[in-house]
C-alpha cells in the first residue's frame, strides 16, 4: 500500500522538475530575445518576468518563503551595484 507521505514526496519532486524545466525554457527564451528582439520589447519584459516567477515558485517548492527570497534578492542588486 502507498503511502500518503510517499505520494506528497513524489509529486513535490515531479513538480520541482517541471520548475526547473520551465525556468531553462524561460532563460532559452531571455537569450534568443535578447539576439533578435529590440531593446526594450514587451516580448522580452515578459520572458524575464516569467524567469523571476518561475524563480519565485521554485524557491516556494524547495522551501523558501518569499520574504526570504526577495530580502536576498535586494541584497544581491544592492551588492552588485545594479
Amino acid at each position: 500500500m502507498v503511502r500518503t507521505e510517499d505520494f506528497d514526496f513524489a509529486r513535490n519532486i515531479r513538480q520541482i522538475e517541471t520548475l526547473k524545466v520551465g525556468m531553462l525554457s524561460a532563460v532559452c527564451e531571455v537569450y534568443e530575445l535578447m539576439q533578435n528582439a529590440p531593446d526594450g520589447s514587451e516580448a522580452l519584459g515578459e520572458a524575464l518576468s516569467a524567469v523571476i516567477g518561475t524563480a519565485q515558485l521554485l524557491a516556494q517548492r524547495v522551501g523558501l518563503p518569499r520574504q526570504e527570497l526577495e530580502k536576498r534578492v535586494a541584497r544581491r542588486i544592492r551588492d552588485d551595484g545594479a
